[in-house]
């Protein structure tokens, strides 16, 4: 993967966790003001809680603060097989600089490709079959045989090359069989490092000879350890420690292959058509300003050299508490 795509999947992935993060900003900070209360009243009844919930305003717009509710939309387009990303203020009349605006390509697994292809293959066979025997008992002429028998040849031979190509990617992305040779041969040496590196705290615990123990530490520092991590790095492409907070517990996770190497994306037309939050004095009338409530000082930042406009409150939300409703 070139260094010039690494980037692009950083922009998307950014620009995808921050249109997330805002949504659940967005239905958090309403949960916690107004429908928590509401849910945890044990005085009220169902059909009083109904009538409190009926007579809520209307949710804070995410970016200008403002009862005007924030509008995030995520439609498919099939003509283009791209998901579209949005998200604005609710105000139509005279919305706050809320402009969030991208395209990504839907993602596929090297599974759902091989077998979408074996599918179109077996349709091919079956519909050969049907037109032979249409064919047979006089239901088609030769004419319109052999131009259904050329159409089903050209679908059966692009779909034969198409499987052919993602199984070949398939292995060479997650079952090389050169990396599974250099990781073998890894192995190999490592054993023999560990045989020698016995041999000298042998020597050691015969000998007493403290020269002899300074090198076999030096050698499995220097030598053992950074193949160790190499053979590790080379076998999982997923090492990493996660934290349970709730039961204060670590767990090693280790993964062959990762979510990433599994996913085949057509991601050449992606892209990021804005992505700006923050209060602008262009968007935002003085009657506006002076409806917004627990304005803050800002301060703008860039994401991965995205042309992102960021503003980022100082402090944090009065209204956030550590309660907050499931987001799907």
């Amino acid at each position: 993967m070139t260094e010039q795509k690494i980037a692009k999947n950083i922009q998307m992935n950014e620009a995808v966790d921050g249109f997330y993060n805002l949504k659940s900003k967005y239905k958090r900070d309403f949960y916690n003001k107004y429908i928590k209360n509401i849910i945890k009243d044990q005085v009220l009844s169902n059909n009083e809680k109904r009538v409190a919930f009926s007579k809520l305003p209307p949710a804070k717009c995410v970016n200008c603060k403002r009862n005007v509710g924030t509008i995030f939309t995520v439609k498919y387009d099939t003509s283009t097989d791209m998901k579209k990303y949005i998200a604005k203020c609710g105000d139509l009349t005279q919305p706050c600089a809320l402009d969030v605006n991208f395209e990504l390509g839907t993602t596929y697994t090297y599974n759902d490709m091989i077998l979408e292809q074996e599918t179109i293959l077996n349709d091919c066979k079956i519909s050969i079959i049907k037109t032979k025997n249409d064919l047979l008992f006089g239901y088609l002429n030769e004419t319109e045989s052999a131009n259904i028998f050329e159409t089903l040849t050209n679908k059966l031979k692009d779909a034969t090359s198409s499987l052919g190509f993602f199984v070949e990617k398939n292995i060479l992305v997650n079952s090389n069989p050169a990396k599974k040779e250099v990781l073998r041969k890894m192995i190999v040496e490592f054993g023999k490092m560990d045989i020698d590196y016995k041999k000298m705290i042998s020597d050691f615990e015969k000998t007493d000879n403290v020269q002899t123990l300074n090198q076999g530490v030096n050698y499995y520092i220097n030598e053992m350890i950074p193949l160790l991590k190499n053979i590790q790095e080379t076998k999982y492409d997923v090492n990493a420690v996660e934290h349970n907070e709730n039961l204060g517990t670590y767990h090693l996770l280790q993964l062959q292959n990762s979510l990433a190497n599994e996913q085949v994306t057509f991601d050449a037309d992606d892209v990021i058509h804005s992505y700006v939050t923050g209060l602008s004095n262009k968007n935002i009338t003085r009657k506006n300003r002076n409806l917004i409530n627990n304005t803050r000082t800002r301060k703008s930042r860039k994401l991965s050299n995205i042309n992102f406009t960021i503003q980022d409150d100082d402090e944090q939300d009065d209204d956030e508490q550590d309660d907050e409703p499931d987001d799907e």
